[in-house]
């Protein structure tokens, strides 16, 4: 032991800082609102699925928008420990796991120990890691997933005992990737021709049987569900659409919020009027928008290739500029993404003209399918995030092997983009829209109200922070101000079905609040969260029976929701069917055990249900035995 650290000093010195840094970080981080809660666009949406698949649920009620593999990650963690922290510690710790990993294979390749240390060195104290690698998106799989598949390509070459074993592997793993993010299929193809090309047939095909095999069942099981076919994700074409239409700018311009709903609600509407996917509807309009505009559509590649290297983290869903940059530890290393960008152009650069063997062929692989899918859609700091084992090795390769005045040069420009960078950081109105949602959502309604009134006038999502804004009145019993923000949201978008449900619920006129829950259904036929508050409403009007149906389905359209099987229970105990609604009760135990209500009310209902048996049995006893 004393040896191995002897010969890897340097290795174990980046290693401890790398991990000193990280808790640092963590530690800042800790300080925010949202440290511990799951809040902002996708983000919510993966820890929603996540919810599902531990109630049972493995398809939601209509095709994912994102890839199923991050929820199936986290879902048995969070079903255990339910603790976010844990979490993002756990995905900070396995993606610094995976750069020592690649620095031993990259021993293996005999790459040299000083540039294996400089690879590392980047890995272990680049700052954008951090925020990233412990961001509950699903991006922080892939470079622990990648690695995975480097290590088992290499073993399947090395070891031809068991080449088929480690070649299945590797297809294993490219398919959890793809799963994880559908943009992973262009290095899983890559792998494949890459082990035909060498010469390495029969371990190609064995590759393609696993990769296709594992992604081939989920994909199956998911298009006979839905009864169409289906990818590992729907909605891909949106991120082309982004790219390339009209107004593009290489990133994704169109933030989470109302314009963005306004998007695919019309392309729904095209989608369900003429008989297609609403993905098809996008891809329908790019292809326009290439024939129409060609010079645009061409340049908009080269645009993005050049976006790909830019010394910004560009943004893509809840990770804007405010939230990235808002600890010490990240912006004290805002200058070092231009170094490392520029250093891995020109060692890539340089390794080719040169016919340098310091680059093993999968960091290659890995580096040109992350950069061909951000050059196809939209680019992103989350995009590129896969790549950067391939960029930190090129960058190595620069920094130790190009003249140092070069590298100085590099350091000069990239701190003078850094200084100008941070300059322009501020806690932007939708970084504090985040934060305010996160807010809402630990119960803090105070600091909810600030901060969501502070950006009320100035967002990409005016309806959902009135939604919000109402809610936080409603609970202050402020009905009047909550009203005003419920109706303020129907006005800036009539067709969300939201607002007329929350101001459904605050009407005092039956009549009235029944009309508005029917508005909102006309918009939202499939939310369950809807048909459980209309049947709470139709149940103190008195309408036990459509209660009932409203329950029922209800249930059916969020079988993961406890408040779903509680409303069930009171619907089937009014209607007078006891057992039903003992079993319904128990159901929203066994997914909220802390909630000592609905253990009881179980039990009153067994209780009740023993009471008319044993009624019932002295009634026949009498009728059987007369006087």
């Amino acid at each position: 032991m004393r040896k191995i650290f002897e010969n890897h000093r340097t290795f174990f010195i980046l290693l401890g800082a790398g991990v000193i840094l990280r808790i640092l970080y963590l530690w800042e981080y800790s300080n925010f609102i949202n440290f511990d809660i799951a809040s902002g666009a996708d983000v919510r949406e993966y820890f929603d699925r996540a919810a599902e698949i531990i109630s049972g649920r493995i398809f939601p009620e209509k095709p994912d928008i994102h890839g199923v593999f991050y929820p199936l990650f986290i879902s048995p963690f969070l079903a255990v420990f339910k603790s976010i922290p844990l979490l993002r510690i756990l995905q900070s710790a396995l993606n610094l796991g995976a750069f020592a990993a690649l620095y031993i294979l990259l021993g293996k390749y005999h790459v040299p120990q000083k540039i294996r240390n400089v690879f590392f060195g980047f890995a272990a104290l680049y700052p954008i890691l951090f925020f990233h690698s412990s961001e509950l998106i699903s991006e922080t799989l892939l470079i622990p997933l990648a690695t995975a598949v480097m290590y088992s390509i290499y073993f399947a070459l090395e070891r031809k005992e068991k080449a088929c074993f480690y070649s299945a592997l590797a297809g294993v793993f490219c398919s959890f990737a793809l799963l994880t993010h559908g943009a992973m299929l262009i290095f899983s193809l890559l792998c494949a021709a890459y082990l035909f090309k060498i010469k390495c047939k029969r371990e190609a095909a064995v590759f393609l049987a696993a990769f296709v095999a594992v992604s081939g069942v989920f994909i199956t099981a998911k298009s006979v569900h839905y009864g169409k076919f289906c990818f590992v994700q729907e909605n891909g074409a949106f991120n082309f659409y982004l790219g390339n239409s009209e107004g593009a700018d290489g990133t994704c311009r169109i933030r989470p919020g109302m314009q963005w709903r306004k998007l695919h609600l019309e392309a729904e509407r095209e989608a369900e009027q003429k008989g297609v996917s609403p993905d098809r509807v996008f891809l329908s309009r790019s292809f326009n928008y290439m024939t129409d505009k060609p010079v645009s559509f061409i340049s908009g590649f080269f645009r993005r290739a050049v976006m790909f290297f830019h010394f910004k983290e560009l943004i893509a869903g809840a990770d804007p500029a405010g939230l990235l940059y808002r600890t010490f530890t990240v912006r004290a290393g805002a200058f070092v993404t231009l170094f490392i960008m520029l250093s891995a152009l020109a060692g890539a650069a340089w390794a080719v003209r040169k016919k340098l063997n310091y680059i093993p062929p999968l960091f290659w692989l890995l580096f040109i399918s992350v950069l061909a899918v951000n050059v196809i859609t939209v680019t992103s700091g989350r995009y590129r995030l896969a790549a950067y084992p391939s960029l930190f090795l090129f960058a190595a390769c620069s920094t130790v092997l190009l003249p140092k005045k070069l590298t100085a040069a590099f350091a000069v420009i990239s701190a003078a983009a850094g200084a100008f960078l941070l300059s322009g950081i501020s806690l932007d109105h939708e970084s504090v829209r985040i934060l305010g949602e996160a807010a809402y959502r630990k119960g803090e309604f105070n600091k909810a109200l600030d901060l969501l009134s502070s950006v009320k006038s100035r967002n990409d999502d005016p309806s959902g922070v009135d939604n919000m804004l109402g809610a936080i009145y409603e609970k202050r019993g402020d009905t009047a101000n909550a009203a005003a923000c419920y109706r303020n949201a129907i006005k800036f978008e009539p067709e969300r079905y939201e607002a007329y449900m929350n101001l459904a619920q605050i009407t005092p006129q039956s009549q009235a609040a029944d009309a508005l829950f029917r508005e909102a259904l006309k918009r939202a036929n499939d939310s369950g969260l809807l048909r459980v508050n209309y049947a709470k409403f139709l149940l103190r009007c008195g309408r036990l029976q459509d209660a009932l149906e409203m329950a029922k389905s209800g249930v059916n359209l969020l079988p993961d929701a406890p408040d779903a099987w509680n409303t069930l229970a009171v619907a089937y105990a009014y209607n007078n069917r006891i057992r039903l609604a003992a079993d319904a009760f128990e159901g929203a135990s066994r997914l909220d055990p802390s909630n000592m209500n609905y253990r009881r009310n179980a039990e009153i209902m067994k209780n009740e249900l023993q009471k008319r048996l044993r009624m019932r049995q002295q009634m026949m006893l009498r009728k059987n035995n007369p006087r």
